[in-house]
């Protein structure tokens, strides 16, 4: 079955880290962007690419002090695993933060 070439996710809570579900693409360059953080964004937040492991995502990138337009690239260069993205509270949250991003992905 072919992925579609744009997977889009929304998600809200304060309860974090919060994960995508599991991207399964093609090789290629997969390419994730923080495209809201609600109508009061945090000072920063935690937003990372990463593969699974089991039920666990290993994160590879990351970026602790992610804003909204953030991106993370990555390059996939076996079809061995699934990718997976976190949105996550880098101990700044004292309320809960809507946030929404894309993945783009072969």
């Amino acid at each position: 079955m072919r992925l579609p070439s744009k997977l889009e996710n929304s998600k809200s809570g304060a309860t974090l880290p919060s994960l995508s579900p599991t991207v399964r693409p093609a090789t290629g360059v997969v390419v994730a962007t923080l495209t809201s953080l609600g109508d009061n964004p945090p000072e920063k937040i935690g937003f990372s690419m990463g593969t699974m492991s089991g039920s666990t995502c290993s994160i590879v990138l990351r970026n602790d002090s992610a804003v909204v337009t953030s991106v993370i690239t990555g390059t996939v260069s076996t079809l061995a695993g699934s990718l997976c993205i976190s949105v996550y509270d880098v101990g700044s949250l004292t309320e809960t933060v809507p946030f929404t991003f894309t993945v783009r992905h072969p």
